[in-house]
């Protein structure tokens, strides 16, 4: 029999490694149990601390699932988990202009894609969604808060139409990655009406089920976004206006 014993010193990493190749691998599936943390110290020959660290990093990788007195239990990736992992990291990308300009484009590239199939597969029950957030939206204008909460309704209802959960959870932790963008953005002149036209030339597109249209419509609308953040820091805090985009 192989001697599984670490000996490194960062123990509960190599533990989780070795737990997470398991997984990976198919020795351990959806559903199992691991061992218990007693015959994981064994199987390594390490203490309950490192074993305990080990199942605390999986559980936050959203591989097991640990509860009080119960083994550890291995479950399929969660997206949001999975994700959210990424969002301190995100954060601190965002906090500078390159960041905030290459999330521009990630979110442009996102937003057209669900756009333009949102044009192709959107179902009649589909667009009376649609149509009812797009109103929603409407008689949100004036209202800063009802605003936001409805154009990201809104947004997000694209995202649903392909019927691919992952593109949801994906696009909505984008849009919270973006929070302090668009709390400058809602700063901006106007900005609720602005933001229903173009929202209201996207339904057009949608509901008409043309995906050029659609696309075209979804790129006005973030381009008028992303101008409108930068003219409104500018103004804000004259000693970044050198870093706004042309305007």
């Amino acid at each position: 029999m192989t001697d599984e014993r670490i000996r490194k010193k960062k123990l509960s990493e190599e533990v989780g490694a070795r737990l997470e190749r398991d997984i990976a691998d198919g020795v351990l599936r959806v559903g199992d149990f691991l061992p218990s943390e007693r015959a994981l110290m064994t199987r390594f020959g390490v203490g309950r601390p490192s074993i305990r660290e080990a199942l605390f990093a999986l559980e936050k990788k959203g591989l097991v699932a640990l509860g009080s007195g119960a083994r550890a239990r291995v479950c399929a990736p969660d997206p949001a988990k999975i994700l959210n992992e990424l969002s301190t990291a995100a954060q601190l990308y965002l906090s500078n202009p390159e960041g905030l300009r290459s999330m521009h484009d990630l979110r442009t590239l996102l937003e057209t894609g669900l756009a333009r199939e949102a044009a192709r597969r959107a179902t009649p029950a589909d667009i009376a969604r649609l149509r009812e957030r797009l109103l929603a939206n409407e008689k949100a204008i004036g209202d800063r808060d009802a605003f936001e909460a409805t154009d990201n309704e809104l947004h997000i209802e694209l995202a649903r139409i392909c019927g691919n959960p992952l593109l949801v959870r994906l696009h909505a932790v984008v849009v919270d990655w973006l929070a302090q963008q668009r709390d400058i953005v809602l700063r901006y002149p106007e900005i609720g009406r602005i933001a229903y036209e173009h929202h209201e030339a996207i339904y057009n597109a949608i509901a008409t089920h043309n995906p050029d249209r659609a696309e075209e419509a979804i790129r006005a609308s973030l381009n008028t976004v992303d101008r409108a953040y930068w003219s409104t820091l500018a103004k804000e805090r004259p000693q970044d206006s050198e870093r706004a985009l042309p305007q």
